[in-house]
């Protein structure tokens, strides 16, 4: 009678567990439906936390894909017209994503950003819900990663975007289950494999963002010795030729396109103030540090406050970070890429979906681990999810029916800007007009 009775414990749990993560996939879907709904309108283009950076990024990675030079053509006078430095001039993965469109499509170019960045967003649901099964955590723990990560205004604004911050996330969330894979899988690994290995991390580490050399060299430097990597002279050559042979490429393809000798442009000052910007620069500034960090809590409070859950899953679960491998491991990485996030980086707040894919893998594995010791701590992260994306549907509801509202106003703007323009020119030809 005992065992029946416990028997039909079990069924009811998974039965719940079943119908509770139908329930959470459907409200992911919506809410990532009515995200997209707004994708055009909120927020407005080159507005709020990106002031001209859409049409800047989209008119360099369309330059960069018809002519090979990284430039800036409506910075009309600007150094930034003619080239932004060898440094910043081998985005050729961006390029291909975000420019070759824009130069095939004749259309809006930030329409056409932004819909890049929404697939890319899809994706990297889709590989942070992937990831997480294949590294063990539970189906519904997935469900609860996804929706947490989808909730974060993060996320609502980084994939309404034509910048590169969800791209980034999404590199540094697959480089490192990748390694993770490869280090559960041990085995002796060929001089080619370690080429590969060095060539394809250079390439993925300046090829769409700058900030992911600082994101993936440290963990990149970390897997390769944890693979042994260095234990050979010969791999270790392999690795180092694999890394000189991807850059010396790359500067090549820059000097055959009339690309620059220097390292940054000269005159373009925002490139060296958001250099002087990087904390570790000033390692034994109090302020400047103390500084940093409240920033960076504060960011994490308003922008992905569930980010805070897994600081506390990991009071429930540190046995599996002590005697695990894989939880070793995973926490070696995440921590990594933290403290590259925090010091390496500036303090911009739309850096923040570098970190955000790889903190609620985090999540998500140690909501597994904690299903072990009790099922309510679960199904309570279920109800925190829920209640999140119930909120973001709210707040999406709210934000869409403002843009609208936006929307039509600045093209009742424009509108009247160009019947001045129209009834008031002399000239025979267009007029040139800038706009900051």
């Amino acid at each position: 009678m005992i065992h029946s009775k416990s028997i039909t414990s079990v069924t009811k749990g998974v039965n719940i567990e079943r119908w509770a993560s139908y329930l959470l996939l459907a409200l992911i879907v919506a809410l990532f439906a009515m995200q997209i709904s707004s994708l055009f309108v909120f927020p407005q283009p080159n507005s709020l936390r990106w002031y001209g950076d859409e049409t800047w990024l989209m008119s360099e990675a369309k330059t960069q894909i018809t002519t090979g030079a990284v430039r800036y053509p409506l910075a009309i006078g600007s150094t930034l017209e003619h080239s932004k430095g060898l440094v910043l001039s081998m985005t050729w993965l961006s390029a291909m994503l975000y420019g070759l469109p824009a130069a095939i499509i004749a259309s809006d170019p930030i329409a056409i950003g932004r819909m890049v960045t929404a697939a890319l967003s899809l994706l990297l649901l889709l590989a942070l819900y992937k990831s997480s099964r294949l590294l063990g955590a539970s189906r519904i723990a997935a469900l609860v990663g996804v929706a947490l990560l989808l909730s974060t205004r993060a996320f609502v604004f980084a994939s309404h975007s034509c910048r590169t911050d969800l791209l980034a996330g999404l590199i540094v969330l697959l480089f490192v289950v990748m390694m993770l894979r490869a280090a559960l899988t041990p085995k002796d690994r060929s001089r080619w494999w370690w080429f590969g290995f060095g060539a394809i991390t250079m390439f993925l580490a300046v090829s769409s963002s700058i900030h992911l050399f600082t994101l993936l060299g440290p963990v990149a430097l970390f897997f390769s010795w944890r693979l042994g990597g260095f234990k050979k002279w010969s791999t270790a050559l392999a690795l180092v030729g694999g890394v000189a042979g991807t850059l010396s490429l790359l500067i090549h393809v820059s000097l055959l396109t009339h690309g620059p000798l220097t390292l940054f442009t000269p005159g373009a000052h925002q490139f060296h103030d958001v250099l002087s910007s990087i904390p570790i620069l000033r390692p034994f500034s109090r302020s400047v540090q103390s500084a940093n960090m409240l920033i960076r809590m504060k960011q994490f409070w308003s922008e992905a406050p569930t980010a805070y859950l897994f600081a506390l899953l990991i009071w429930f679960v540190p046995f599996y970070f002590k005697r695990s491998k894989q939880g070793r491991l995973i926490t070696t990485a995440l921590g990594l890429v933290l403290l590259s996030w925090l010091f390496l980086e500036g303090a911009e707040i739309n850096y923040l979906m570098h970190l955000l894919p790889l903190v609620f893998l985090g999540v998500a594995l140690t909501l597994t681990k904690v299903a072990l010791k009790s099922r309510a701590i679960p199904f309570a992260g279920i109800v925190v999810a829920i209640i999140f994306i119930v909120i973001g549907i709210f707040n999406v509801t709210s934000g869409v029916h403002a843009a609208r509202a936006i929307d039509r106003s600045n093209a009742a703007a424009i509108d009247a800007i160009e019947h001045i323009i129209h009834s008031s020119w002399q000239g025979s030809g267009n007029p040139l007009v800038l706009i900051e």
